[in-house]
């Protein structure tokens, strides 16, 4: 079975935009260690978390990593419904 993603061009981390090198590049996460951190759980305003919207975490229709951005997503959602593979949440 075909999944319909389009296969994206390896891109070198320097040539990421300037906000993935800055919060998502700058930290070597480690997903299992941190989930096993003990810190306290907070709230945060939504409004704080707003920017995440504008970061461009998809490639584009072109297979161009980096491209579209979450709002661009929710704004045509037919359009770029394979964005991230996740093809069938936006359909």
């Amino acid at each position: 079975m075909q999944s319909g993603l389009r296969s994206v061009r390896p891109l070198h981390w320097r040539h990421y935009p300037q906000v993935i090198r800055d919060y998502w590049c700058s930290i070597d996460w480690d997903v299992k260690l941190n989930w096993k951190l003990d810190l306290p759980v907070g709230g945060l305003p939504i409004h704080e978390l707003l920017w995440l919207m504008d970061v461009p975490v998809w490639p584009d229709g072109s297979g161009n990593p980096y491209r579209v951005t979450p709002d661009k997503a929710l704004e045509a959602p037919t359009t770029l419904a394979w964005c991230g593979g996740y093809q069938t949440a936006f359909a």
